[in-house]
């Protein structure tokens, strides 16, 4: 056996006039940081991050009672008071980059149509996404907030910002503000987003899935029982906050559909649910980890889709278990 007087010292040598070349195997390249003489492999980032995150993320379910309404609301509105709707009208530029943007998505739908499926027209898809997310605010005692169908005003919005007295002028105008700006530069209407502002106090239906209509009303609801929405929502740009309120809302809205008793419906809900999570999941551990920070561009987008596909398994997965549980 060979023994060493004195401990080896490794280093790694690097001519200074040469730059970090970095190796990259299959999809995920090793990071390196330009001004550090170290490249640290992908193998060695925390994933036990990424492992808690999505267990947390997962851990949702629905309950057996639901809590209707919102108690203690500081809002007051007369009663009687009807919900008011906005449906948007032709908008030639808008819609043409729709199409654009749609045409992958609806030709990816094609191939996954199981054969002898009927196709179920985009106008009655709507109807009961706009249906159920109006049923949902009513039952929860929420006339007071407007939804909008396929709209598109910017300026309509930002009188609704300033004319909103339940958020603080501090953040309608900051985190509010961006979001204004967000609406204007990303339309929901192009990319058939759902989404709730409660700058704005509007509920913005553009796609013709029930369940992510379903799932923006809840979010309505969720940002009204803050005792700070304003504040609230703007924490909702740092990390982890975001997946923290999509878990909350998760559970409620599928506690909700469990205690209407729609199986067939609350069956949708699942994978469409624990996917968006998912990819949130996987979303928020990669702004998280500092060596995320030097990847290519393509990889975090990867990434999340590859959560959000686990996640449509998962709530598939939990569907299917619910369904024996269910038969005698």
């Amino acid at each position: 056996m060979l023994l060493l007087k004195e401990p080896l010292e490794c280093r790694t040598i690097r001519p200074r006039d040469r730059p970090i070349r970095c190796e990259v195997p299959l999809l995920f390249p090793h990071f390196c940081h330009p001004n550090r003489d170290w490249v640290q492999p992908i193998h060695s980032i925390p994933l036990g991050i990424v492992a808690l995150l999505w267990l947390g993320a997962m851990s949702g379910c629905a309950h057996p009672t639901y809590q209707y309404g919102i108690p203690d609301r500081k809002v007051k509105f007369e009663p009687g008071t009807q919900t008011q709707f906005c449906v948007g009208g032709e908008h030639p530029h808008l819609d043409r980059m729709e199409g654009i943007v749609q045409y992958p998505r609806r030709e990816v739908r094609k191939w996954f149509r199981k054969e002898g499926e009927p196709e179920i027209p985009e106008e009655e898809s709507r109807s009961l996404a706009v249906q159920k997310a109006h049923e949902f605010l009513v039952l929860n005692e929420m006339p007071d907030v407007r939804i909008d169908i396929r709209e598109y005003d910017p300026s309509e919005q930002w009188r609704r910002l300033r004319a909103n007295p339940h958020v603080s002028p501090f953040w309608k105008y900051s985190t509010g503000t961006l979001r204004h700006v967000e609406y204007c530069l990303l339309p929901g209407r192009v990319f058939h987003q759902d989404s709730f502002n409660i700058y704005t106090n509007t509920l913005s239906l553009n796609s013709t899935r029930p369940p992510n209509a379903l799932y923006a009303a809840a979010q309505a609801k969720y940002l009204h029982s803050r005792r700070y929405p304003g504040a609230f929502d703007g924490a909702c740009y740092l990390p982890i906050v975001p997946l923290y309120r999509d878990i909350e809302v998760a559970d409620d809205v599928l506690s909700y559909v469990h205690a209407k008793e729609e199986w067939e419906f609350e069956k949708t809900m699942y994978p469409q649910i624990y996917g968006n999570i998912g990819g949130d999941a996987i979303g928020q551990a990669t702004s998280l980890i500092p060596g995320f920070a030097y990847v290519p561009f393509y990889v975090k987008p990867a990434l999340k889709l590859g959560g959000n596909i686990a996640g449509r398994a998962t709530g598939k997965w939990t569907a299917d278990q619910r369904e024996k549980e269910r038969d005698p």
